[in-house]
């Protein structure tokens, strides 16, 4: 399976081997990741939720949106932590053929590039 990612104007991206995660964004400053699972069912936006709090430690996490299809499930997330300014994030999954296509937004990146990234991939579609 190929995965056709469209990308915004000036953006580059970056596989990691053929089985690897692809990671994308402006010049030098990757802002999105995407893995692909193969024979992995789509989690719930709840799932994608509790997973990324399990793991962030002393970070707050206020849901800001929750984006729910047949074809695509994700939430967008805004965290803070004491002494850091907050900062928007997604979390998302996609079913394809084979599995699952995980996205996630990449610390670092302006919210109109986290909001691209989540364009991106609304955006993806399997290939010949």
């Amino acid at each position: 399976m190929t995965l056709q990612v469209p990308l915004p104007p000036t953006w580059l991206a970056e596989a990691a081997g053929p089985e690897g995660p692809l990671t994308a964004g402006p010049p030098g400053r990757p802002v999105l990741r995407i893995d692909r699972i193969a024979n992995a069912a789509v989690p719930t936006a709840d799932e994608l939720k509790r997973t990324f709090v399990q793991r962030s430690a002393g970070v707050t996490v206020r849901e800001e949106r929750r984006l729910e299809t047949t074809q695509f499930v994700g939430v967008v997330l805004r965290r803070s932590q004491s002494n850091a300014p907050s900062s928007l994030l997604f979390l998302a999954a996609a079913p394809t053929q084979q599995g699952v296509v995980l996205c996630a937004s990449l610390p670092g990146g302006s919210e109109q590039e986290i909001k691209q990234a989540l364009a991106v991939c609304q955006s993806l579609q399997e290939g010949p």
